[in-house]
């Protein structure tokens, strides 16, 4: 049996309810099994105490942003990070989340994509990259291919009508272009 630090032992719990699961079993895949025994004592640690707040803080954002993007799973930035070598990621948006300083990258994933949402996401990841640096002429053209690849593609047409209106009345300096997200 391995030992795992608390807040890992909450990342393999929410990896294995929340990720596995999406991922899908294969046929004679070995079933995964937890034990996890979180002990506070008197002299807990209050960095581990926020750390931990932190990530099921984040973790909570997540979920309830999860409903508002019809996705089945969204990861932060720092899960993207570990797992873009095998899934596909794609950037949803930037979240502001109460409670922490920097906003974080939303992302959804898949474990395959068709070849048509490959190119879709690929247009995606360029234009919001342009969107985030506030060309939004420039981004609106990539959303609208995106459109061409994917018609229904409600990711692309939320940000190609973002992209309208600041067009329109651009943000001032400052701009982050974060979703504040203050529902758990």
């Amino acid at each position: 049996m391995r030992r795992l630090s608390a807040p890992k032992a909450i990342l393999a719990i929410a990896f294995i309810l929340v990720v596995c699961p999406f991922l899908g079993a294969q046929e004679g895949d070995r079933p995964a099994s937890v034990i996890v025994a979180v002990v506070p004592g008197a002299d807990a640690d209050a960095a581990y105490q926020s750390v931990m707040g932190d990530r099921v803080n984040l973790a909570s954002r997540l979920e309830s942003l999860s409903k508002k993007y019809h996705e089945p799973l969204i990861v932060s930035d720092s899960i993207q990070r570990r797992v873009r070598d095998r899934f596909a990621c794609r950037l949803l948006d930037r979240a502001s989340v109460k409670g922490r300083r920097e906003s974080t990258g939303i992302y959804t994933l898949r474990r395959d994509l068709a070849p048509a949402d490959t190119a879709a996401w690929k247009a995606h990841d360029e234009a919001i990259a342009l969107y985030f640096d506030g060309k939004f002429g420039e981004a609106a053209k990539g959303f609208r291919r995106v459109l061409e690849l994917l018609p229904k593609d409600e990711h692309a047409l939320r940000f190609l009508r973002e992209c309208e209106k600041l067009k329109k009345a651009p943000p001032g300096p400052g701009w982050t272009g974060a979703v504040e997200v203050t529902e758990k």
